[in-house]
């Protein structure tokens, strides 16, 4: 399910420099033509902006769908396997994994303005965070299980992963979402 919301990544790639070009033309100077004297000028439109919430509301759209296919997985896991405790244990991080997809594709077509727009200085900073976050907090899993004694489950791993997504798809949305920087 993943490879559908992250095409939404390849496909902001390939439209948001059209856009930023497109932005860049309607914000230069008319050239030849005179203003009139007292009367302001326009403001162009924030094309890339528009194009921005655009996408993020298809990742929306995506997640929504993918969603929707992701809770079919305790019914078809009896195809998988015969194994009951398996399949309950399908069942019990279904929450997680819906919410996990529900993200998903805002957070791949965030990545993918983003990534269109090269802001990949703030993507390289926040996955290298990520990259020492994340097995901090699995560790922290761990040792609760084997120190405190604390009952530790799929549930408590995909808990991080839903913190994770959800953490990076306020932080990638919003990011995509802010004005562009005139270049």
């Amino acid at each position: 399910l993943c490879p559908l919301s992250q095409s939404l990544t390849l496909a902001a790639q390939a439209f948001v420099p059209g856009a930023l070009e497109e932005q860049d033309r309607l914000r230069r100077p008319a050239g030849q033509e005179a203003e009139a004297p007292g009367r302001p000028r326009e403001k162009p439109p924030d094309v890339l902006a528009h194009f921005s919430r655009q996408f993020l509301k298809a990742g929306a759209a995506f997640g929504l769908f993918t969603t929707l296919l992701a809770t079919a997985t305790p019914f078809l896991s009896g195809l998988m396997t015969t194994n009951a405790a398996v399949v309950s244990q399908i069942a019990a991080v279904m929450p997680q994994l819906a919410a996990i997809f529900a993200l998903h594709g805002l957070v791949m077509s965030a990545e993918g303005v983003l990534l269109g727009k090269e802001d990949v200085n703030y993507l390289g900073w926040m996955y290298g965070a990520f990259f020492f976050i994340m097995p901090a907090w699995m560790m922290r899993v761990k040792l609760g299980a084997l120190n405190l004694g604390k009952t530790v489950g799929l549930d408590s791993v995909w808990g991080i992963f839903l913190m994770y997504q959800l953490i990076r798809s306020v932080l990638w949305a919003g990011r995509a979402a802010m004005p562009t920087k005139d270049r």
